[in-house]
């Protein structure tokens, strides 16, 4: 911690003169080394330290204290928070703003089944500020366009090998605004009209306000729409007993259903106080889990369809295995909140019967309390990566610069975009298993096949491969060969699976990983056969299980990073 010298001489004087200082202890240090002890402390401990005793709280009135608690969330200008007031202090943006919505900041990854969704919170810029006349945090989804979204049928056949890695379109969803400051002897109205005018509501005022971004279509000509929310939307989750399982047999079959993948992966869960900012300070919800096991013999398993069957049910094990989590409430009314759940926890219409849309079609159910809602996405924090320098080419061509050649398997842990030619850019967090020397490419968003939760792909560091043996290949792949003396290409394996991800069709096929940089990845399947993968279409069709998949892609790092 920091003090300039008006600072540090202003709280000497204070903490000399104090006539109520307790004797000895903390009391007795010297300024300076007593405010680099608090450095070490979490934050609650420091206000709780200085709260202890008049003399300690006296010291709070300085900017010093306040300043180094923003710069633990990488505040160190005000110039975004003073807009609508230029003497705006470290204090008033820490206690109204930081203190409860700061942990917030940064990455989170939902279990929502199959697809996932990413949300990143951010401070607003000075110019975003200015600009948009706000001043606070704003919560984005990170959504990515498809090129079958736009394109007309038949535009794709004549599709060029090489493609772009495209970054996320980043959809506004929360506004979380320190408030201007009130006038001189304002005095704010104790009630407020509800959004239909019908209501007289509790003006919740607390120095923020927190705002719903809705957008009614996705797309450049959709501007969002904005409603205050009356209550606190955004949730602080305890550790939750909820699991969720696929079938395609009756209940009263012998074929055991399949495990959704869980959510979030081991080496993701944080727990508070090791990762006090990372998660807000509310107090904890617990919610019940849901349970459809007795809706699953409703379904005409016998009428000829090919069933496969989403459905809740709780964890088979007396103690919670999941972190704690957020969710975020949707507005309380039909219509915005199915408009704010596709962008927040998407579904996608496929072969998959989901019994929680059938129940009363549950993502749009209004209901005046949200504890009735029966699923909300829990969101989970993802930790911060080493840093790494932004992907220098977004194209297929992967030439290296000299700042990119080293590297360490260490290096490739963190949040990944990996793209495939036939499917949309999926976010994956690549780990380095040091004790089977393996990268692991854990999905944070899926699909219908391969969903979130899941290993899709993995290689082995000790399966090294000769370079100039693979020049053909690098060369179909579009990679310079001899770009960089620190190209390495390894033999791994991928996870394919047929619609819902059950058990009985997941297959592993072989592929190649050429590691370029510490930023970028390629990745080939493996050209041989291997007729146990195939599939007997009809007399005379066998096809790979890999079909479908286009196992060849590009995985950059996040250029948020």
């Amino acid at each position: 911690m920091l003090l300039s010298p008006s600072s540090a001489t202003q709280m000497k004087d204070q903490h000399a003169t104090d006539t109520e200082r307790p004797s000895g202890g903390l009391s007795s240090l010297p300024l300076e080394l007593l405010f680099h002890i608090l450095t070490f402390l979490p934050a609650q401990d420091i206000i709780d330290f200085l709260s202890t005793a008049r003399s300690f709280h006296a010291l709070a009135s300085n900017e010093s204290v306040w300043q180094e608690l923003c710069s633990r969330y990488g505040l160190h200008d005000l110039a975004p928070f003073r807009i609508h007031d230029p003497n705006r202090s470290f204090f008033t943006v820490y206690t109204k703003l930081l203190h409860p919505y700061g942990p917030l900041l940064g990455l989170w990854a939902s279990d929502n089944p199959f697809l996932g969704s990413v949300l990143e919170f951010r401070i607003l810029t000075a110019e975003e500020s200015k600009k948009g006349k706000w001043e606070g945090i704003i919560c984005e989804v990170w959504r990515f366009w498809k090129p079958s979204e736009s394109d007309d049928e038949g535009d794709d056949e004549d599709e060029d090998d090489e493609q772009e890695l495209l970054l996320p379109d980043y959809y506004e969803t929360l506004r979380i605004q320190l408030l201007p400051p009130d006038p001189p002897g304002y005095e704010p109205p104790a009630l407020q009209p509800s959004y239909d005018g019908r209501f007289l509501i509790p003006v919740r005022h607390n120095g923020t306000k927190v705002t719903w971004a809705i957008h009614n279509e996705f797309g450049e000509n959709d501007p969002a729409i904005y409603r205050d929310s009356l209550d606190e939307p955004i949730r602080l989750n305890c550790a939750h007993e909820q699991e969720f399982y696929i079938r395609n047999t009756p209940p009263d079959s012998d074929v055991k259903p399949s495990l959704h993948p869980p959510f979030p992966p081991p080496f993701l869960e944080l727990h508070p106080p090791n990762d006090e900012l990372r998660f807000p300070r509310f107090d904890e919800i617990e919610e019940e889990p849901l349970d459809h096991t007795e809706f699953l013999a409703r379904f005409p398993w016998n009428d000829g369809a090919d069933w496969r069957v989403f459905y809740a049910k709780p964890i088979d094990q007396e103690e919670p295995t999941t972190p704690q989590s957020i969710s975020i409430l949707p507005p309380f009314t039909v219509r915005l909140s199915e408009r704010f759940w596709q962008v927040v926890q998407p579904f996608r219409r496929s072969g998959i019967t989901d019994v929680r849309q059938d129940l009363n079609n549950q993502f749009s159910m209004w209901s005046p309390d949200p504890e009735e809602i029966p699923f909300k996405s829990h969101f989970f924090p993802i930790p911060s990566s080493p840093s790494s320098s932004s992907p220098s080419s977004s194209s297929n061509n992967l030439t290296v610069t000299e700042h990119d050649l080293e590297w360490t398997p260490q290096d490739l842990d963190g949040v990944w975009l990996c793209m495939y030619p036939r499917d949309d850019v999926q976010v994956v967090y690549l780990k380095w298993e040091e004790a089977s020397s393996e990268v692991q490419a854990w999905k944070l968003t899926g699909d219908l096949h391969v969903p979130r939760g899941a290993v899709g792909w993995q290689f082995s560091t000790t399966a090294e491969l000769d370079v100039a043996e693979y020049k053909q290949m690098l060369r179909e792949m579009v990679i310079e060969v001899g770009s960089s003396p620190t190209l390495k290409i390894y033999e791994g394996s991928g996870v394919v699976a047929e619609l819902g991800f059950l058990d009985a069709t997941r297959k592993t096929i072989p592929l190649w990983a050429v590691v370029t940089s510490r930023d970028s990845i390629s990745l080939r399947r493996y050209p041989g056969r291997d007729v146990s993968s195939e599939d007997q279409i009809h007399a005379g069709l066998r096809r790979s299980y890999a079909w479908d998949s286009e196992w060849d892609s590009e995985s950059e790092k996040d250029a948020t990073e």
